[in-house]
């Protein structure tokens, strides 16, 4: 009998032939322990004398067949070793003989594009060959596993080209391999019907009540299935289950539900279950509340992903929830300027809190000569937009947010708010020592340049500084002593505590000392007279008037006016009480 369509001989240059399963793992014994196997679907034997088996990725022949033919029907093992070939492992798992050996078969668990070719006989004396099919993209395998479990990539969609992922299965059953063999491979052999799932949408918005249409196809060539059951699970209890002939229809229906669902699929024999397979939509929620909001382009001095090594995995990818409840981030992607997108698995990002994703994780890497970041939804909607600056220079400094806008900070804040320390000030060599002490309490010396309301500018070794102070009575060039808590900004600024001028042709020097949140209030200097310097503690509600600002100053004005206004009458009393008792008198 044949399993296969026109449209599928024609898919294989009419011969029939194809890759129809691969051992790329090995075996437990060795992981050189691979072959290949060929089928030929069609009814008519096929000479494949002179044909060969071409590694794509590494442009190499792998085998070579001298001479070889295929009954309808029947397989051809292309081996790396004999069936009783010793490894240093123990001996080959195959239990048949393959029909040629050749050392040179290797197969890539990574890298894995292989092609069968026969040669091209249109022309005489040619040395070029036909590909008649294809096995792999040239990523890793499209089936198959390694490990403690392994399993053969079997071929269950020959309609389709073998460099799709939906042509090729893990196979299922045991066949042809030693007694005690762990591996599941079936080398010269079908294996048992293989299901293939597919729904009519892969995407269900989440807490949403929707309906399930599934189509499923199954490869069963030996006709051993006869039942195929569809579970509906919720949190791996099973809430809903259908079960039909193999014959009746290839497609299941489960009415409206509104939770994630879990869906296993089993084919049943005589003997009871003996396949199932599980699928998972991804249930989706869509947020206007989810953003970009702080990114490391190009780590240096530290582990920031904690593996124990510095290097670019340790760049990466923050996301906020500005929202009032939790989102699951299934589904959503971000995409470089590239084109490379990283799909966020099942995720769930708290209310207010903060995602952190590696470039260990997301492979998206942040270039240094600069860089766009564009953040989709599950629907492929555009929700965030980044563009970010060459960060050539910029040695484990983020690039985040704040309001709308975004800032190089030298004080990276993964999986917590934001806290801006201006790069201006971070990488400007002017000012390493204020860099340095960043939150400490110093005291430096300059000339007054410019005097605003909150505060003036000076200049230190002639290179400017903001100083915060309410106390401003300076004048343009007055040389003063600033003793401070250092804050970022452009340029930096100094939290001012006290403020002393120190003209030299002065014979006293005055000082304005005023308190500060951030300040321990034992570090406030009290009341001090000398000779030449007069320390002033400032009444508490400077400290208001800071916070406040210019609606402080507003309110401060107009309680000044009625203090001035309260003055003014006193005065005319006391005028008016000293007419009167002159007035009095002269009677």
């Amino acid at each position: 009998m044949s399993f296969t369509s026109a449209s599928a001989q024609a898919a294989v240059c009419d011969s029939g032939v194809l890759i129809n399963e691969i051992m790329w793992a090995g075996s437990s014994v060795s992981t050189a322990d691979e072959w290949i196997e060929l089928y030929n679907s069609s009814d008519q034997i096929v000479d494949i004398s002179g044909w060969r088996i071409f590694d794509d990725v590494k442009a190499v022949e792998m085998a070579k067949i001298d001479d070889g033919q295929i009954d309808p029907e029947g397989y051809f093992l292309v081996s790396n070793n004999e069936k009783d070939h010793e490894f240093s492992g123990g001996e080959s798992v195959l239990n048949i003989d393959p029909d040629i050996v050749n050392s040179r078969v290797s197969l890539s668990n990574s890298n894995l594009k292989i092609s069968l070719q026969k040669p091209d006989h249109k022309e005489p004396f040619s040395q070029n060959f036909e590909t008649v099919d294809i096995a792999g993209d040239g990523a890793k395998p499209l089936a198959g596993s390694s490990g403690d479990q392994v399993y053969s990539m079997q071929r269950v969609k020959y309609d389709l080209s073998g460099d799709q992922k939906e042509a090729w299965a893990n196979s299922v059953e045991r066949k042809n391999l030693d007694e005690g063999a762990r591996e599941i491979a079936t080398p010269r052999a079908y294996g048992k019907a293989i299901i293939s799932l597919s729904l009519d949408r892969d995407k269900i918005p989440l807490n949403k009540s929707f309906n399930l249409d599934f189509n499923y196809e199954i490869f069963d060539p030996d006709g051993e299935a006869e039942f195929v059951q569809a579970e509906l699970l919720k949190n791996q209890t099973v809430v809903a289950a259908k079960i039909k002939e193999i014959q009746d229809g290839k497609t299941f229906y489960f009415p409206a539900e509104n939770f994630c669902p879990q869906i296993k699929f089993s084919l049943f024999d005589q003997s009871g279950e003996f396949f199932s397979q599980y699928f998972a939509p991804i249930c989706y929620q869509l947020s206007s509340q989810i953003k970009m909001y702080e990114i490391m382009p190009h780590p240096k001095n530290k582990d920031w992903n904690g593996d124990g090594a510095l290097n670019s995995n340790d760049e990466w990818i923050e996301f906020v929830n500005f929202g009032k409840e939790d989102i699951d981030l299934s589904g959503w992607k971000i995409q470089d300027a590239s084109g490379k997108r990283f799909e966020i698995p099942s995720n769930k990002i708290a209310a207010e809190s903060f995602m952190v994703f590696f470039k260990s994780e997301s492979k998206i890497s942040l270039n240094d000569s600069g860089e766009t970041l564009i953040l989709y939804d599950p629907l492929g909607n555009l929700q965030d937009t980044l563009k970010i600056p060459a960060s050539s220079t910029r040695f484990d400094l983020s690039y985040a947010k704040w309001g709308d806008s975004w800032y190089w900070t030298a004080k990276a804040t993964p999986g917590e708010v934001n806290e801006i320390r201006d790069l201006s000030s971070a990488t400007d060599s002017r000012y390493e020592d204020l860099v340095d002490s960043w939150e400490k309490n110093i005291i430096t010396e300059g000339t007054v340049s410019d005097i605003e309301r909150s505060g003036f500018s000076v200049l230190v070794d002639g290179n400017p500084v903001f100083v915060m102070s309410q106390e401003t009575n300076f004048s343009f060039g007055d040389k003063v002593e600033i003793l401070g808590q250092v804050r970022s900004g452009k340029p930096p600024s100094i939290i001012a505590l006290s403020v002393k001028i120190k003209n030299q042709n002065n014979d006293e020097a005055s000082s304005q000392t005023q308190p500060s949140a951030i300040l321990e209030e034992s570090v406030i200097s009290k009341v001090i007279k000398t000779k030449k310097t007069k320390y002033i503690k400032l009444p508490s509600d400077n400290l208001s008037k800071m916070v406040l600002g210019a609606s402080y100053d507003r309110f401060v004005q107009s309680f000044n006016l009625i203090k001035l206004l309260l003055s003014f009458s006193g005065v005319l009393s006391f005028i008016l009480v000293i007419l009167i008792y002159d007035f009095s008198c002269r009677k």
